[in-house]
C-alpha cells in the first residue's frame, strides 16, 4: 500500500491535521500528504504553496486549477467531537444524536451518577470533571463542539470563559435571555471583546420553536450541523484506511457542483474480494463507478470520470435538480 495512506493513517490516529492531494493531469494518480504547517511528509512534493494555503483554509475539499494541470485538494482532519458540557436530561438525547450524525461524543460533569458509561452507554468518554479542570486536561481544540448544558449559572459562565479561550469550531450555551445577557455582561466585566463573545452561540440551537427537551436536543444538533459543515469536514477516511490495501481500488470524488448524492471527498473502496465500504452516493452513477473499478482492479490503471445529472436521472436519484461531479477511481498498489 501507497506510504501516503500508511501515513495519513497514522496522521488520523494522532489526532493531526493534514493537507492531502491527488494530482489529476500531469501524473495522473500522483499523491501527496503535507502537515498542516505545508511541509511534505510522505509522496511526491508537486503542489505550489499557495494551493497549499488555500486547502489549509477551506473547511471543504475541491479540485483545484494549476497552471500545470488539476490537483485535487483536502484537509484531513480528526473526526469532530462533540463535548457536552453537563450531563443532564438534555444531554442524554444529544449525546444519541452526535452519534448519529458520526461525531464522537464526550460528556463531562461534576457529579460521576451523571458522567458515567452507564448513563451514557455510547459515548467515546464519559468524563467527572471539574469543568476547569477539563478544559486545563483536554485542552479543546478545532475538532472540538463544546455545547454548554450544566445545571447552573455559575457553571455557565465558567464553562463559556474557558471555552473562549480555546479554538473551539462550536461554542453552544443553554439558557433563557435573561441569564445569557447575565454571562455576556460578566463575560464584558473581566475583559472578553465583543468579537470574541459572538463566538458562544446563545441562546442556543437554532429557532424551531422547541420547547421539550427532546425538541432542544434536535435543535442544537441541527446548529451543529449547520456550524460543522462549514468548518470541518473529516471525509470518511476512519472507515476506509483500516480496511485499504494493495488490490484495492480507490473511487474518491473529486469536485461537484449542483444538486449531487455526495460531496467532493466522498469515497467508495472496492476491496481484493469484492466487498464495498464507503458510498459515494449509491444510484446509477454509483454503479457505473464500481463497474469501472472491477475493470481496472489489480491493473495499478487510474481513471477519471465525469457525470453529468440531467433532470430525468436527478429525478430517479431523488433529487429535485441535476448537477455534475467527478470521480477519480484509482488501484492501489
Amino acid at each position: 500500500m501507497s506510504g501516503v495512506f500508511h501515513k495519513l493513517q497514522k496522521l488520523i490516529e494522532a489526532g493531526e491535521r493534514g493537507l492531502f492531494f491527488i494530482d489529476l493531469d500531469r501524473e495522473p494518480g500522483r499523491l501527496a500528504l503535507y502537515d498542516s504547517g505545508g511541509n511534505l511528509l510522505e509522496g511526491a512534493d508537486f503542489v505550489p504553496s499557495g494551493i497549499r494555503k488555500e486547502v489549509l483554509n477551506s473547511p471543504k475539499p475541491d479540485l483545484r486549477k494549476t497552471p500545470e494541470g488539476r490537483i485535487y485538494g483536502e484537509l484531513v482532519a480528526p473526526t469532530p467531537i462533540l463535548v457536552i458540557l453537563g450531563g443532564g436530561h438534555i444531554a442524554k438525547t444529544l449525546a444519541e444524536m452526535g452519534k448519529l450524525i458520526g461525531m464522537k461524543t464526550w460528556v463531562v460533569d461534576d457529579r460521576k451518577e451523571f458522567a458515567s458509561r452507564e448513563r451514557f452507554p455510547g459515548v467515546e468518554k464519559a468524563i467527572t470533571r471539574e469543568y476547569g479542570e477539563f478544559f486545563e486536561e483536554f485542552q479543546p481544540g478545532q475538532e472540538h463542539f463544546l455545547v454548554i448544558v450544566t445545571r447552573g449559572h455559575r457553571h455557565d459562565l465558567s464553562c463559556a470563559r474557558k471555552a473562549l479561550q480555546t479554538r473551539a469550531s462550536y461554542i453552544g450555551m443553554i439558557g433563557s435571555k435573561r441569564k445569557v445577557k447575565e454571562v455576556f455582561d460578566k463575560l464584558r466585566e473581566e475583559g472578553f471583546t465583543e468579537e470574541e463573545i459572538k463566538r458562544i452561540y446563545a441562546p442556543i440551537g437554532l429557532d424551531i420553536g422547541a420547547e421539550s427537551p427532546g425538541e432542544i436536543a434536535v435543535s442544537i444538533i441541527a446548529e451543529v450541523i449547520k456550524v460543522k459543515k462549514g468548518k470541518w469536514e473529516p471525509g470518511n477516511w476512519q472507515e476506509i484506511l483500516p480496511v485499504l490495501q494493495k488490490g484495492s481500488v480507490l473511487a474518491t470524488i473529486v469536485s461537484a457542483s449542483g444538486s449531487t448524492p455526495r460531496g467532493a471527498g466522498a469515497r467508495l473502496l472496492l476491496q481484493p474480494d469484492g466487498s464495498l465500504v464507503g458510498t459515494i452516493g449509491g444510484g446509477l452513477g454509483e454503479g457505473k463507478v464500481i463497474q469501472k473499478a472491477r475493470e481496472i482492479q489489480g491493473s495499478g490503471s487510474k481513471v477519471l470520470l465525469d457525470f453529468e445529472l440531467d433532470q430525468d436521472i436527478a429525478e430517479e436519484e431523488g433529487m429535485i435538480c441535476g448537477g455534475s461531479f467527478s470521480v477519480f477511481i484509482q488501484s492501489v498498489e
